[in-house]
């Protein structure tokens, strides 16, 4: 009898189990990263990693790839990876999902530091069910984004008060989300934000700025198509004509993407958007995009075989091409992060199926191809967790 009653009450609760878990993750593309990278202001790149702990963790890597020091917690409980973003004072600040769903942050002590403040909630009258996702405008302020649990986008942004940064209130967006947001600074210092909706297409909705009289406001959320499987992504700076591209994996399993084009203005819209580009391929994790120091963009992605795959734009007769798919091989457990180095070349950053982080790093063009070193593994004393993004 207490076999039975074992029996039912198991398949009870995994019932209960599958049910919250699909509630909680409706449709929404499961990519996973391992590592998020970003540059202090002497351009030493720092590694941001989730430990098998919920702690964050980072390293600071030359561009020689030598660590210059191991693996240092940043502490907290967290059930998101790490965002990071470079303040206006040049110190970077780090971002995260807690266990409790609230936002919270901290940052370095001065820029370049090995030294951070202590960790601060954001507000706690918000659940949230994406990372945060910040982006520093072009007036010095960090604004920051996020997905809640009723699907909608949210907002907060620093301000002054004459002697400090403080924080607005979280403020609502709308929309309705299946993937956490992807931000980027248009040429006019503008913030546009891209998400994947419920219908899997692209969702995009913009800052629009006026002169006379002076205001910036926000437009409707505007469809541009697609069936996306991933999360959109953009590259760190706009491409070769200063428009936005935008980067995503699609139901075919390939790479495509979309990039703004030029028209004439008309009622506060200045640039219309191309049609749908496949850059084909076959992957298992979102795009990494990246503009390189040539000011043309290198996506890369794992690939099925889980090695990294890179293409990479290339210039004939002034008009930008793409190259084929190349295999950086590899055995991965997660997409890349791309780091651009002050030579305009980058180092790739991986987690490895042993829960641990590798880098490449590129070395030079030789007979009109990317030569690159070997795969290096980072210091192992930290057992790394694979996180959505």
């Amino acid at each position: 009898m207490k076999g039975v009653f074992f029996c039912v009450s198991a398949a009870i609760l995994l019932t209960i189990c599958h049910a919250e878990r699909e509630l909680l993750d409706p449709a929404i593309p499961r990519d996973r990263c391992g590592v998020t990278v970003a540059s202090n202001e002497n351009d030493v790149a720092s590694l941001f990693v989730l430990g098998n702990d919920k702690a964050y963790y980072f390293m600071k890597v030359d561009n020689e790839e030598q660590p210059l020091n191991t693996w240092t917690s940043l502490g907290g409980k967290f059930a998101g990876g790490p965002s990071v973003v470079r303040s206006n004072d040049g110190r970077l600040e780090v971002f995260g999902r807690g266990v409790d769903n609230a936002i919270w942050h901290k940052y370095q002590s001065e820029p370049n530091s090995d030294s951070w403040t202590t960790w601060m909630s954001l507000g706690s009258n918000h659940k949230f069910t994406s990372d945060p996702v910040p982006i520093l405008s072009s007036e010095g302020f960090i604004h920051l984004f996020a997905k809640t649990a009723d699907n909608s986008l949210m907002h907060k942004t620093q301000f002054t008060n004459s002697t400090l940064f403080v924080w607005t209130e979280w403020t609502t967006l709308g929309g309705s989300l299946t993937s956490q947001p992807a931000v980027m600074l248009d040429a006019e210092g503008l913030i546009h934000v891209f998400v994947r909706g419920p219908d899997r297409a692209l969702w995009h909705k913009h800052q629009i700025g006026g002169q006379e009289p002076r205001y910036v406001k926000w437009s409707e959320w505007q469809s541009l198509g697609g069936v996306l499987a991933s999360a959109p992504r953009v590259p760190i700076a706009l491409n070769t004509v200063n428009l936005l591209e935008i980067f995503v994996r699609a139901s075919d399993k390939a790479y495509w993407h979309r990039c703004q084009v030029a028209s004439l203005p008309s009622n506060e819209r200045e640039v219309d958007w191309n049609e749908w580009q496949s850059l084909g391929g076959v992957f298992s994790s979102g795009p990494a995009a990246v503009l390189n120091g040539d000011g043309l963009i290198e996506a890369y992605g794992r690939g099925a075989d889980k090695a990294v795959w890179r293409k990479n734009q290339y210039l004939v007769d002034g008009v930008p091409k793409w190259s084929n798919w190349q295999s950086l091989r590899g055995i991965t457990s997660t997409g890349p992060a791309i780091h651009v180095r002050p030579d305009g070349l980058l180092n790739i950053f991986v987690r490895g199926v042993d829960k641990q982080i590798w880098m490449k790093r590129q070395l030079g063009v030789e007979n009109s191809t990317m030569s690159n070193s070997v795969w290096k593994s980072l210091d192992g004393s930290v057992l790394t967790e694979a996180f959505a993004c």
